[in-house]
Formats: structure tokens, sequence, C-alpha cells
């Protein structure tokens, strides 16, 4: 039996993350049907995990690497609680009578972890902050090295992740014996001009893997100046694979001769610091948008791509940006607007099926609608480094589908874009089609060179 590992950085709570997983774990089956498939994702969610065992039986779905034993949990639980979430922790997970036991609990069961931190975590000090992250041997030391090969997901390097990388980079190469690729991945000029300290750290890191599959040229010019060429290759984005995983999904949303769907998205304002003034013109120009297309009987459907959890407590989920965008209008003009919140990956590619066109501010809800031949306006940065790779490597024109939300002065383009691309529609998925179809297959690229590698 070949063990495969697929291991990822991020959660798969949002879709496009759950996409990655998703479509890698299929097409790694496609190419080694007789492998044993273990994905590590970190805070799986049950959605993702029924939608995954739907690829096969021998799909096995696990803590991310970054939470492979209770050990980093306590770890992490002693360097940032305080002492009385530490006691209440300890009084569930020892089931002690008293919190006056607590501290011989302490004695016998946390201080001779600290004594073997060292081996089983690294820090990092930045500004005065601890940044924890897991040392390779603490995988080995639960997980042996028994991987026969093993996929990174794609994902894109930025500065807010990064240590996260790094874990995951070293923890898979530490655990798999045989080759390591990753799936298309893109990289931040701006993430990695935050990180320059520890830029080599992250060279080092990519150093060790077999071929990092980029997608495309944007993220290939930025990694060359830190890595091998040599193990630099191109590959379309996986995401373009769900057409292969689910060939005809069903227009399930469609009830209208003309249907628009829209991805809005709240965090980016925030993030970047780009503050409450931004955003409100953001949602403004889309409220524009949308009166336009209602008084052309479209039907609009908003689609969070990332839906609230417990974990979110800031008001900034694509959720909160629906529920911002819906406070514009009154009842007469919600009855033209559906909510669709997909919890799985194909309940979103049937959402992007049904339209005719899709507005997006999420990369990958572009990449399911562009993977199915429709026309795409990404509202997005005009410098988001994934979203230039993939449209570059379809030799796709960015300046016709792009509109940049982090520039007020460039809103005003996005109602006369649309209706361009609305009045060319048949042409524009033609085109679309065109440039997909002709790549489409290149994202086996990296299942077909494990392949390749694990047979020699």
């Amino acid at each position: 039996m070949v063990r495969i590992l697929l291991a990822g950085v991020v959660s798969p709570r949002g879709l496009g993350d759950a996409l990655q997983y998703l479509v890698g774990a299929f097409l790694a089956f496609k190419q080694i049907p007789e492998a044993e498939l273990e994905v590590f994702a970190p805070a799986t969610t049950s959605d993702f995990v029924s939608e995954c065992s739907n690829i096969g039986k021998r799909v096995k779905i696990l803590p991310g690497l970054q939470e492979v034993s209770a050990i980093t949990s306590i770890i992490r639980k002693t360097a940032r609680m305080n002492s009385s979430i530490l006691k209440r922790e300890f009084f569930e997970k020892f089931e002690v009578d008293t919190y006056a036991d607590f501290p011989r609990y302490l004695g016998k069961v946390l201080l001779p972890l600290k004594t073997i931190a060292k081996f089983l975590y690294g820090v990092y000090y930045e500004n005065g902050v601890s940044i924890f992250y897991v040392r390779p041997a603490l995988c080995r030391l639960f997980m042996g090295s028994n991987y026969d090969g093993g996929f990174i997901g794609g994902h894109t390097i930025e500065a807010s992740a990064f240590f996260d990388y790094l874990t995951v980079y070293n923890c898979a190469r530490s655990i798999v014996k045989g080759p390591l690729v990753t799936y298309p991945i893109s990289a931040s000029s701006l993430g990695l001009r935050r990180r320059e300290k520890h830029l080599e750290k992250l060279r080092r890191s990519l150093s060790r893997l077999d071929a990092i599959f980029v997608r495309g040229k944007h993220s290939y010019d930025i990694l060359s100046t830190l890595i091998d060429p040599d193990k630099l290759l191109m590959a379309l984005d996986s995401g373009f694979g769900i057409r292969l995983l689910y060939e005809n999904p069903g227009a399930v949303y469609k009830t209208s001769e003309l249907t628009v769907c829209i991805v809005p998205r709240k965090d980016y304002f925030y993030v970047y610091d780009l503050g409450e003034e931004i955003y409100a013109k953001y949602l403004s120009s889309l409220k524009q948008l949308i009166e336009v297309l209602n008084h052309l009987g479209a039907e609009i459907l908003l689609v969070p791509h990332t839906l609230k959890s417990p974990i979110d407590t800031q008001n900034i989920t694509d959720e909160d940006a629906v529920s911002d965008l819906l406070k514009f209008f009154d009842e007469r003009t919600k009855k033209s607007i559906k909510v669709v919140k997909p919890r799985i990956v194909l309940a979103s590619a049937r959402a992007f099926c049904s339209c005719d066109i899709v507005i997006t501010s999420r990369v990958h809800a572009g990449i399911i609608a562009l993977a199915y031949g429709k026309p795409v306006v990404f509202f997005m940065p005009r410098d988001d480094v994934k979203m230039l790779d993939v449209l570059s490597y379809l030799g796709l024109n960015e300046k016709r589908y792009v509109v940049d939300s982090f520039n007020p002065k460039e809103y005003e383009r996005l109602i006369p874009t649309v209706m361009d691309l609305l009045q060319n529609l048949t042409k524009e998925s033609r085109i679309i089609e065109y440039a997909v179809g002709k790549r489409l297959l290149e994202v086996e690229k990296p299942a077909k060179l494990m392949k390749k590698l694990i047979s020699q």
C-alpha cells in the first residue's frame, strides 16, 4: 500500500481552502488509485470531512500538522493563557476534585514537558511577542517517517501565517521519506517584505521540497530570487480541477433569464488598515451595481465564501459583508436578491453554475466560476498575486476582468465593466471556455509528477 500525505497550512472552513484540499485529494487518487491518502488539515469541519469521504474509502482526515499532538496544545496554552484559564483547562482535562490539586498536576504533568519543549518547539521573537512553531522532531516522534510521498496544499505565502508555512514544510519533510511536492502556490511580495528577517528560514524550508509548483509567472518571478529556479514549475491552480471532479453540478439556483452572482468580502479592508470609509464606498459601489441589475430584471445571488464560526468575533467575515450590503435595500428590492450559503464545495459550484456572470472579491470563487466557463469580474486588489497568477496562466487580460477594490477611484469602472461583459456574454463565455479548456488538464501536473517520482 502506498501512503501519501496531503498537508495544508490553513483551515478548510473557507470554501476556497476546502476546494484546494478536496481537489488535491481527488487529483492524487486519480493518478495513484492504490494510495492510502491522509489529509492533514487544521480546524476541519464536519461538512469538509463528509465531502472528502466521497472521494474514496482510503481518505483519512486528520488534524493539521500544527495540531499534531496533545503536547502541542498543552505547551501553547502554557505560553498564551492566563493562569485561571489554564487551571480550568486542567480541572476539566484531569478531572481533579478541587483547584487545590492544580499545583500537584502542574508539577507532575506540565513541568516535565517544559524540559523537552526546546526539542518539540521553537520560538521567534518579534516586537516583543513570542511566536511558537512546531519542530519537525515533534511530528517524527509521534508519526514516524513512513509516507511514500507527500503534497503540500495550495496557498499563498504571505506575512500573517508565515511561521505556519515553515511548520508545515518542515514537519511534512520530516515524516515523508519519498518525494514531497506542492500543489500550485503563490507568493506575496508584500508579505515576504514584511518577513524579510526570516526569508533565509523560508529558503531553507522550501529547498527541502523536491518540486514547488506555482500558479503563474508572477509567483515564479518572486520565488526564483529566493530558491533554485530548477525546483520551480508552473501548473494551473488545483481549484480548476473541480470541473474534473464535478463535471456538471447543475444550475439549481437559476430561476431568471439573467442571474448574477456577487461574492463580497469584508476582512480585506481591516487587515490592510483601509478602514470603514473605504469599506463603505466598496459597499456603495456594489449597491449601485445591484440597482442597475435589478432594473434589468436580473436575479442576484449573494454568496458568502466564508461563513461565521465560533472563533469569528470581529464581525468581518464574508457573511458580515452580505449582511452589511442587504441593509441598503428595501423589502421590494430584496425579493430579487437571494442569499446562498454553501457549506460544501459542490454547493458552491452549483451556485456559480447557476449564474451568467460572477462579480467576486474572492479568488477561488472566481476560479470555480471560470472552471465552468462563466465570465468573472474580480473586484479585488489589483496586485493580488494569486489572481494575477491565474489570469496570466490562462492568458486572460487582467485589465478587462479586474476592478481594483483598494482604489475607490476605480469603483466607477465596476458597472461599465459588468455591463460590457453582459452585452457580449456569448463571446466572453467562449473566450473563457477556450482559455480554461486549453489548460484544464494541467491541474494534474503535480500528481503526475508524484506518480513518476514514486515509481522510480
